[in-house]
């Protein structure tokens, strides 16, 4: 169970993620994950609130035991490695909203096997799914 020593928090920026992993609530009122806030951590589960619009660079890169996120439907903004070498998430869905999916977003990702995008993507930048061996149809 996470608590709020867990997390730093910033003007409402979540920029450090200090727990042991598990499932993980991001406290409500927290709209950004801030750079590198999660890399390297190791929860299985995050579970953001609806609250949080950005998840910023490189914010849950080398998370080698997440299996699963919940993107809210207020996000808007995936920056680049947000989810770089996630080698353990299967699946994702983006919500409606979010235009762009980045460079090297889920790049070494290879157990990723599904992912849904809204229709509100316009743009997937080079190498988005870079060795992403599992991912046959999007």
């Amino acid at each position: 169970m996470t608590s709020l020593d867990d997390f730093v928090i910033q003007d409402g920026i979540l920029t450090a993620y200090r727990g042991y992993g598990g499932i993980v609530t991001v406290p409500d009122g927290v709209t950004k994950i801030g750079r590198y806030a999660f890399a390297q951590a190791g929860p299985e589960c995050v579970l953001l609130p609806e609250s949080v619009t950005e998840i910023g660079y490189q914010a849950f890169a080398q998370c080698t035991s997440l299996l699963r996120i919940d993107l809210p439907a207020g996000l808007n903004k995936l920056s680049i490695k947000a989810f770089w070498q996630c080698t353990a998430l299967k699946s994702i869905v983006i919500p409606e909203g979010v235009t762009t999916l980045n460079q090297q977003l889920f790049s070494g990702c290879s157990r990723l096997s599904q992912i849904t995008i809204p229709d509100s993507v316009t743009k997937i930048e080079s190498n988005a799914f870079a060795q992403c061996e599992q991912l046959f149809e999007v």
